[in-house]
């Protein structure tokens, strides 16, 4: 019962959803592997807890790749050791989903924003037989998603069929 007790005072004041308190696996060098419940928490905190504002992640996002196409058995020191004669890598972070298992893709942050340019030149070059897709990172801003409404785009569902002539309904 006292470590239940324990537990509860460390939790204690955490204003976090229960999801988004597991901390992703972090080495030395600012390596990261996120999964999908903490991933929309850390985009919106810096490496100290505090709240970045949308200067901050443009800044950041400048200086940061994304790669698609990665190789399911990759992890983040041989991606590191891919780009690194692009510039000093700060970051790698390689997305997985709710059960752990990696996404395919990953955002490489760099310390200087000339190694962007350099890294888009290893497009379509290979990692563990995978052509990699490097492209810039891209910021989100808050409330630019479009609401197309519950059925897409059109008015009414794709899957509607024609009324049917029924007499004695």
């Amino acid at each position: 019962m006292e470590v239940i007790d324990i537990k509860l005072e460390e939790v204690g004041d955490d204003p976090r959803p229960l999801s988004h308190r597991r901390r992703p696996y972090t080495r030395s060098l600012g390596i990261t592997t996120n999964d999908f419940t903490n991933s929309t928490w850390q985009q919106n905190e810096d490496s100290s807890g505090a709240s970045i504002g949308l200067p901050e992640k443009e800044e950041i996002d400048s200086r940061s790749i994304f790669v698609g196409n990665v190789d399911y058995a990759c992890n983040p020191e041989e991606i590191q050791q891919h780009f690194q004669s692009c510039g000093t890598v700060n970051r790698v972070t390689i997305l997985s989903d709710i059960f752990g298992q990696p996404k395919g893709y990953a955002y490489v942050e760099f310390a200087e924003v000339d190694a962007v340019q350099n890294a888009l030149l290893l497009n379509e070059t290979e990692l563990h037989g995978r052509p990699l897709r490097v492209l810039p990172k891209r910021t989100n801003i808050p409330g630019m998603k479009q609401n197309w409404g519950p059925f897409g785009y059109g008015k009414i569902p794709r899957f509607r069929r024609a009324m049917r002539y029924r007499p004695y309904y």
